[in-house]
């Protein structure tokens, strides 16, 4: 019973130092779409990436043809979305 007990002092330890580690690094460093990511960064976008997506995603095809006019359409879009406003 008390190597159990002390197993999970340990284990409740190890998850704490790992979080403020975490919190630190995040807190000192942050996050900058500027500098050069850290390898947990690169680690934990390859890693959740890969979760999200569907495992044949690299098979499927775009369902909407590309068009001379979709780019077109594309910034009327973003402009109605930018002003709040219907642009015709």
């Amino acid at each position: 019973m008390r190597i159990r007990k002390f197993t999970l002092w340990v284990g409740a330890l190890a998850c704490l130092a790992v979080v403020l580690w975490a919190a630190w690094t995040v807190n000192s460093h942050g996050f900058s779409a500027r500098e050069k990511p850290a390898g947990y960064e690169v680690f934990l976008a390859r890693d959740l990436r890969r979760i999200a997506s569907e495992p044949n995603a690299k098979h499927f095809q775009n369902p909407f043809a590309a068009t001379p006019l979709t780019p077109a359409e594309a910034g009327v879009y973003s402009t109605e979305f930018a002003t709040g406003e219907l642009v015709k």
